[in-house]
């Protein structure tokens, strides 16, 4: 059932050309035990962050490239590799049973389940469990903190191609790596690599216009979730969440879900009571709320250029009691108000490479591409020059983004200083991921006069 459901939810992904974690927040059972649902995210979102690795561990055990192969036959290979290699706990003849079973069900019928089970099975004997030093390492892939897997071919390629090596043990792209290396060195580019592939905690922000910290932990505690003080002061770590959504806390706004890192813009932009804030690219609404929350009396208008996000930042606001709130959908390069609409603060959280968060954009490597860091910045730019021209003097803007590429963030705003030359840098601050929390960037640059 849980296998058969990770199959369904990685195809749906890819025929909607969804973000896989959006898919599976959706299609996920709300039923289900705590059990089923950590498993079937653990089967979801590794086996997409790990479609690298296990491409080139079953080309040593496939006759075609996985490339050429049917998308639905290849998702169902790679779904299987992934607990052969990566999840110990599950054995192997329930991996090959429902990997089989599923076969038949595709197009190509008994054939396909005939080669879905000799591939499978073909990888099966050449897992070496039991890994040790003495294997070259071109056979022995890490499969998570503290584990290697051993085989008895080599899957990897020569680790004197450092790009190449990591790009193929930890599945990020190539070009990737070798610009993480380039600016990082090899060693920060594989820790980059590691946090990229870990399975990050689930963060909440507490509201704390409606109750505190340790009142939530309380209120989370009966409701059976444990939690401990996240590294912010209004952040909890949730243990062993379950269907966060049915918690009473959570449909009483107690709380919102949000990264560590995800947390910071708000806080940097500091809005106060009675002022006039500008939230531009604010869906699905998590930091409009957050602002609002912080201000606590502050007007917050979130412009935003999708309508379904829009209506998320509608429900979300009332859910979180969001007062002050103005929900505008439109282009946030080409704001719609008049000439003389003027701010005391702007958040721009632009859209961009996701580069920080691809432990929870599991799919956001394999749809960034090496061009999208020249357009982006062009678009990126035109959002924070166009929040400018609305800041009063003496104002600021806060711009953030959930990226580590110096384009999108220290160099782009070094861009829009020397073309805005009364606008000057106040702050910021450059967050790596370490699988503890996400990567990011934010600045903060004021107005003079005022």
């Amino acid at each position: 059932m849980v296998r058969a459901l990770a199959l369904n939810i990685l195809r749906t992904a890819r025929q909607r050309r969804a973000f896989v974690d959006d898919v599976l927040d959706e299609m996920r059972p709300p039923d289900a035990t705590d059990s089923d649902r950590r498993l079937l995210t653990q089967l979801v979102l590794g086996t997409v962050r790990h479609r690298l690795t296990l491409d080139r561990v079953l080309g040593c055990f496939t006759r075609a490239p996985m490339r050429e192969m049917p998308e639905d036959l290849a998702d169902l290979l790679r779904l299987g590799a992934y607990q052969l290699v990566f999840l110990d706990r599950v054995p192997a003849y329930a991996v090959l049973h429902e990997a089989v079973e599923s076969a038949k069900t595709l197009r190509g019928g008994a054939r396909g389940a005939s080669a879905v089970n000799a591939i499978l099975r073909a990888l099966e004997r050449a897992i070496i469990r039991d890994a040790t030093d003495a294997l070259p390492p071109t056979r022995r892939l890490p499969a998570g903190p503290g584990r290697v897997v051993g085989f008895a071919v080599d899957v990897l390629p020569d680790p004197a191609d450092a790009a190449g090596y990591l790009a193929a043990a930890h599945s990020h792209p190539r070009w990737l790596v070798a610009r993480w290396i380039a600016r990082h060195g090899a060693s920060r580019a594989r820790a980059l690599c590691e946090a990229g592939n870990a399975a990050p905690p689930f963060v909440v922000r507490v509201n704390r216009s409606r109750i505190t910290r340790d009142a939530l932990r309380e209120r989370l505690r009966a409701e059976g979730v444990s939690a401990v003080p996240g590294r912010g002061p209004e952040s909890l770590r949730l243990e062993r969440a379950g269907a966060i959504r049915s918690l009473p806390s959570f449909q009483e706004g107690l709380f919102q879900p949000q990264d560590e890192t995800a947390m910071a813009p708000a806080r940097a932009l500091d809005p106060r009571h009675g002022e006039k804030i500008l939230d531009v690219c604010a869906g699905p609404g998590g930091k409009t709320a957050h602002l609002a929350a912080l201000a606590g009396g502050a007007s917050v208008v979130a412009v935003e250029i999708d309508a379904g996000k829009s209506r998320a930042i509608a429900q979300g606001a009332r859910r979180l009691g969001a007062e002050g709130v103005r929900i505008v959908t439109a282009d946030g390069s080409r704001l719609p108000f008049r000439a003389d609409a003027a701010f005391d603060g702007a958040l721009v959280d632009a859209p961009c490479s996701n580069t920080g968060v691809l432990a929870r954009r599991a799919d956001a490597r394999w749809r960034i591409r090496p061009r999208d860091l020249e357009a982006l910045p062009r678009l990126q730019a035109a959002l924070l020059a166009e929040a400018a021209s609305r800041v009063v003097p003496g104002g600021r803007i806060v711009y953030s983004t959930c990226s580590i590429e110096p384009e999108e963030n220290a160099d782009l705003v070094r861009g829009f200083l020397s073309s805005h030359p009364a606008w000057a840098l106040e702050a910021e601050e450059e967050t790596l991921p370490d699988g503890e929390a996400g990567g990011g960037y934010w600045a903060r640059v004021r107005r003079a006069g005022g």
